[in-house]
């Protein structure tokens, strides 16, 4: 089953308006969740996140480092570099030591991935319920 953003967040911000959480606290809790499973499957990838839910955007970034393209097969770094004719084709203006952004969809995350950001949002979601709940106390 395929997922795109945007419904993955409608879904999102519907949990968070049944548990009374803000947009602020829920953006945080994804953004760490989808961040934290990420570096559990690759400690070394980056991962940027940014969350809009009044305009309903979650946008996911891979980033990786621009290199000379005559940097040798042996010393590239597939995970955190690109070279810069690939870069360029994507991107006209961006030079070597720029960084290149991919965008993702939360539906290409593997299926290890997408279950470690689910607990991991369950979980912070969880423990912010349990703390709204003993505040109110």
């Amino acid at each position: 089953m395929s997922v795109d953003n945007k419904s993955f967040l409608e879904a999102i911000q519907t949990v968070a308006e049944t548990k009374n959480i803000s947009k602020k606290e829920i953006s945080t809790i994804l953004k760490d969740a989808i961040i934290r499973a990420c570096a559990k499957e690759d400690p070394d990838q980056r991962i940027d996140v940014m969350i809009d839910f009044d305009m309903g955007l979650l946008k996911i970034f891979k980033l990786y480092k621009v290199i000379d393209d005559s940097v040798s097969e042996e010393e590239f770094d597939e995970i955190n570099e690109i070279h810069l004719k690939d870069a360029l084709a994507t991107n006209p203006t961006i030079k070597v030591g720029d960084d290149f952004l991919k965008s993702l969809s939360i539906g290409d995350f593997s299926r290890v991935v997408a279950t470690n950001i689910s607990q991991y949002f369950r979980q912070k979601l969880s423990e912010l319920v349990n703390k709204q709940a003993v505040s109110e106390w």
